[in-house]
Order: C-alpha cells, then structure tokens, then sequence
C-alpha cells in the first residue's frame, strides 16, 4: 500500500508539471510568432501521437488555416505533414501518403533535409500500415539518410525507429532488433526518455511474441522506468499493463492482477478511453484464466459497456468476442449467438463510420485545396518562381515551338 501511495504522489506531482509545460505550448501556438507557432505545433504533435491521436487533427487543421490567412507557406505545410501524420495513425493510410507526397518535390527543392526526413518517416509508417514492406523499408531507409544532414540530435535518430519497424515487417527480425538497440544507444546520449520507453515497449513485445518472456520483462522494466523519466502518464500505463501480461503468461497471477489494477488506475487517471476498455478487457482475460467464469463475464461486459458510452468500436467489438468464447464455454450457446449478431451489427457500423470519415476526409481535403488557390499561395516561397508561374511559361514555350513547326510545314507544302 505504500509502494501504491508513493507512485500515486510521483504521477500526481509529474502530471502537474507536464500539464503546464503543454498549456505553455499551447499558448505559444494559440498567440506566438510565426516561427513559434510551427515550433510548438511540432511540440505539441510528438506529444499528442502518443497521448491523445484526435489533437493532432486540431493542430493540424489550425496551423494551416493560420498559414492560410496570414500567407505563410511554413505553415501550411507543416499543417499538412501533422493531418498525414494524423491520418496514417487514424488508418486512413492512402491520403496521409498522398498528402505528403504532394509535398515532396517542394521540400527536394529548398534542400530542407529534417521536413524530408520527417515526410519520408510518414510515407513509410503508412506503408507499413498496409503491410507493403518493401515500400516501407525504402521510406524508412530515406528517412534515416536525409536525417544523417540535420543538425537536430533528435531527428538525426528519429528514422531509426521506422527503420526497425520495417525490417520486422518484413520478417527480418535480428535486423529489427539490431536496428532498435541502436537507436537505443543513440537515444541514451541525448536523453530522450521518451523515445527510449517506447524502444524498450517494442523490443519488449517483440521478445514476448519470439517466447523469451524473460527479455521481454526486462525491457517492459526499462520501457516503465523511462516512462516514469519522462513524465508521462500513458507510456507508463501502458509499460506497467505490458508487465502485467508477462506475468501473466509466466503463470504468476497474482503479480499480473496487481500490475493490471495498477495500469488500470494509471489510465483512469489519464481519461485514456481506448487503453481502459483495455485494461478492463484485461482483468476479464485474467479471471476467465483462472476459471472465475462470473468474475469474467463481469469485466468483458465492463469493457463493452464503457467502450459503447465512448462509441469504441472496436473495442466492443473486442469485448463481444470474449464473451462470445466465454458463453460457449459454458455451452451457453444461445448467449453466444447473440453476442455474435451484435458484433456483426457493430462490423456493419464501422462500414459507416469508415464511409463518413472518407466523405468528410475529401470535403476537407477540397475546402484545404480552395482555400489555396483563392488565397494564391502556391507551393513555394514568395522568394521562388512558383509552380504556375513554370507550368505557364513552359506551355508558352511549347505552344511557341508548336507554331514554329506549323509554320515550317506550311512552307513545305505539307
């Protein structure tokens, strides 16, 4: 009990200090400079990517909208990269990648070798979404080679970890490894915590898959004690959840119930809706484990239920599978069949729902594209021939050697 009071103090008192650092952001993107703003937006994004996805669409939205009124290209499109980024976490993989690849020639052109990394880091995390390896490992490798240029430690590392990503995508598991532990060591250097609990998570779920539970545990350590560091409420729930499962498979329940009550509170406190259906899910699998059948039902149907408050889709989903295997089980096979036809109700929402987001997905898109052509803000600086202004003068130059041509044909009676 102590141990839990001294915990709940520390994440109290970081919280504290994280949440004013962010609201400082913020304050800077709401009201700051130019510059400023695309600083703290950049800020405010690597945070929300792994606190809270759906901030990074506001972001996104106002940074551009902010470039768009005040004709500022830098801004739209850095606005543009943090929606690609939100659309390829989001699953909406084909218009993040579009969306940065329309923006690649441009960044080629002014030589801007840390927003190329960036971009080709995006191109290849959305390419490992759709399960292209080769695509992605292509992306990734660009990534790490144009960040070699930069002069920012942290975007010189940052490709690695896509890097790592793809090679484990594309089955080359020792090579992920490797890959991982060197990002790790260059991590350490500059002491970026939260990138190092992230390694650590991943190369602990990575030896948990390969069996070797006992590197898993010790990694899912490192990833929480980096959490702790780096002051971040999610990252370590998630950690202390991943040491729970451990424990789990290693049979020592008692220690997994613990840790899952533990991550549980963590993500309450942090009002992380979908890693609290999963926590809730958790405790389900825990008690089905050791065969309290009433105890699991329970907490499926807590999952179920808070996922369904919080219109969690797949969450529900999730959760009604469970109870599905649960009720046949029991030969309860009248349960069973009603829980499936509510998983295939919800199959058939997310249909819908992906429908809507794609129409809504394109209307902005298109307003985003009108907004630039009635404003006259192309691609490049107002220091740089535009895009146009070359399209018309190579037309001009075609439609002159055209003329040419015609001209000499005529003389030549043909």
């Amino acid at each position: 009990m102590k141990t839990a009071a001294l915990l709940l103090i520390f994440v109290c008192s970081t919280l504290f200090v994280h949440a004013q650092n962010i609201q400082k952001e913020w304050n800077n993107f709401r009201n700051g400079s130019s510059s400023e703003r695309i600083r703290a937006a950049k800020e405010l994004a690597t945070y929300y990517i792994s606190e809270n996805k759906d901030s990074l669409r506001v972001i996104g939205e106002d940074l551009f909208f902010y470039g768009i009124d005040e004709h500022y290209y830098p801004a739209i499109e850095n606005g543009k990269l943090i929606l690609a980024e939100y659309y390829v976490s989001t699953g909406k993989t084909t218009e993040g990648i579009s969306t940065v690849k329309a923006l690649i020639s441009n960044i080629q052109e002014r030589g801007d070798e840390e927003q190329m990394s960036n971009a080709s880091r995006i191109i290849s995390q959305g390419y490992r979404v759709e399960k292209d390896a080769k695509s992605a490992l292509y992306w990734a490798n660009k990534s790490v080679e144009h960040a070699k240029n930069t002069i920012q430690p942290e975007t010189q590392i940052r490709g690695l970890i896509s890097l790592a990503e793809a090679h484990y995508l594309a089955k080359d598991t020792p090579k992920a490894i490797s890959t991982y532990l060197d990002y790790v060591q260059k991590a350490n250097k500059i002491k970026n915590n939260r990138g190092l609990s992230s390694a650590y998570a991943r190369l602990g779920d990575i030896y948990r898959i390969k069996g070797d539970l006992k590197k898993a545990e010790e990694y899912f350590q490192l990833s929480m004690n980096k959490a702790k560091q780096a002051k971040l409420n999610t990252p370590l729930g998630h950690a202390i959840n991943n040491l729970a499962i451990i424990h789990f498979e290693k049979g020592d329940t008692l220690k997994a119930r613990q840790l899952f009550e533990e991550g549980l509170n963590l993500r309450l406190k942090a009002n992380d809706l979908q890693s609290i259906s999963e926590s809730y899910y958790n405790l389900g699998d825990y008690q089905f484990y050791i065969g309290k059948i009433d105890l699991a039902r329970k907490w499926y149907f807590k999952s179920f239920e808070f996922a369904k408050t919080n219109n969690l889709k797949n969450e529900q989903k999730d959760a009604l599978k469970a109870l599905v295997e649960l009720s046949k089980s029991i030969g309860d096979y009248e349960a069973a069949t009603s829980y499936l036809e509510q998983c295939l109700t919800i199959n058939e929402q997310l249909k819908i729902q992906q429908e809507s987001d794609d129409s809504e997905l394109m209307q902005l898109q298109m307003e985003l594209y009108k907004l630039e052509v009635q404003s006259g803000i192309t691609k490049n600086d107002t220091s740089e021939s535009t895009f146009f202004s070359k399209l018309r003068w190579e037309w001009f130059v075609i439609g002159l050697l055209i003329l040419v041509l015609l001209v000499i044909l005529k003389r030549k009676g043909k």
